[in-house]
């Protein structure tokens, strides 16, 4: 062999191994960039299931729309029914007042003298200037009249009073004369259901307070009357104020 067949085939050797090299190069650089194009398109394809999932998360989290607010909150819409007190005997219905102005009336007679004036609108109370009581305890008398009591009904008269006394002189005992106070018939024979007396000199108001039973047959006629009468030479001064008449039970 000569020298220009050895150079030949060395340059034919080089030429084979330099293609080799170049198609691996190449077959690389394909895998290469296909495994990236792979990669790049599993990341993309799952991106969306993720969001999809978060999504689902966040509905199943939130409370149904139709679901209502009230039942959420705990609190119900649904009207609640309350039974009524219990009536038990200490309860009281107020029937009668001072307020009722019409009621009122007065009464002097039997050559007694007084000024007695009955409640009015701005005018609450109850005054009795008695200068000359008369002979008879209904001789000076303020009357609340057309009360009607029930037979067997339990009712409760109260009030707040003052009284002041003058011209006590010989015959005057303060532990026989009082004031009287009476549920009586509004008709002849005048008979009364309930009587009981009130404290003369009570220079400072005290409040009173009298429970009894209508333990006659009924009688939607009836008053009850503040007597100021037969105290002799004696003058009374008396103020009666927030008088009232409940039933009990």
């Amino acid at each position: 062999m000569n020298r220009k067949a050895v150079m030949l085939g060395a340059l034919l050797c080089a030429a084979l191994c330099t293609g080799c090299s170049s198609d691996r190069g190449l077959a690389g650089e394909s895998s290469s960039t296909e495994d990236i194009g792979l990669i790049s398109e599993a990341e993309q394809s799952s991106e969306p299931e993720e969001e999809s999932r978060i999504a689902e998360s966040s509905e199943e989290s939130l409370p149904d729309a139709s679901v209502d607010s009230d039942a959420v909150s705990g609190e119900s819409t649904e009207p609640v029914e309350t039974a009524p007190p219990a009536q038990g005997s200490g309860t009281a219905a107020e029937l009668y007042s001072y307020r009722d102005y019409t009621h009122w009336d007065t009464q002097v007679e039997d050559g007694a003298s007084a000024i007695v004036s009955v409640p009015e609108p701005g005018h609450d109370s109850l005054y009795i200037d008695a200068y000359k009581s008369g002979p008879n305890p209904w001789s000076v008398q303020a009357k609340y009249l057309d009360i009607a009591l029930q037979e067997g009904t339990r009712y409760r008269v109260s009030f707040a009073y003052q009284t002041q006394t003058y011209n006590e002189g010989a015959g005057y005992d303060s532990g026989s004369h009082s004031l009287l106070l009476s549920f009586i018939q509004n008709y002849d024979p005048f008979d009364p259901y309930f009587e009981t007396t009130l404290k003369l000199n009570q220079k400072e108001f005290t409040d009173f307070s009298a429970e009894f039973v209508m333990d006659h047959a009924s009688d939607s006629n009836v008053f009850c009357g503040f007597s100021f009468g037969g105290l002799g030479d004696v003058s009374v001064r008396a103020e009666i104020r927030d008088f009232k008449i409940e039933q009990i039970g």
